[in-house]
């Protein structure tokens, strides 16, 4: 898993999205911290269950506030390692 910087990411997004796309990962680190990461689709359809669009928009937002997710369902977010879960009532 490659490590690049926010800015760097950004400068060469086009050419960062086709290597994931093809099967290369990447973290994408501001100020030295992991704020994102970046894997093709077919990667997590390989591993059995892909995440939904709004569950990753969820789950990118609390990452770069440094905020934990509050869920009823952790298993929608379980496979984002860096993503503090908290569980609400009973968690499944």
């Amino acid at each position: 898993m490659e490590s690049i910087n926010i800015s760097e990411a950004k400068s060469l997004f086009s050419e960062t999205v086709s290597r994931a796309a093809a099967g290369e990962h990447f973290v994408i680190h501001r100020r030295e911290r992991p704020i994102a990461a970046l894997i093709g689709s077919n990667e997590l359809e390989r591993q059995g269950s892909p995440l939904v669009d709004l569950d990753l928009q969820i789950a990118s937002i609390a990452l770069e506030n440094d905020l934990p997710l509050v869920t009823h369902n952790q298993r929608h977010f379980s496979k984002i390692k860096e993503l503090q879960l908290d569980c609400v009532l009973k968690c499944v």
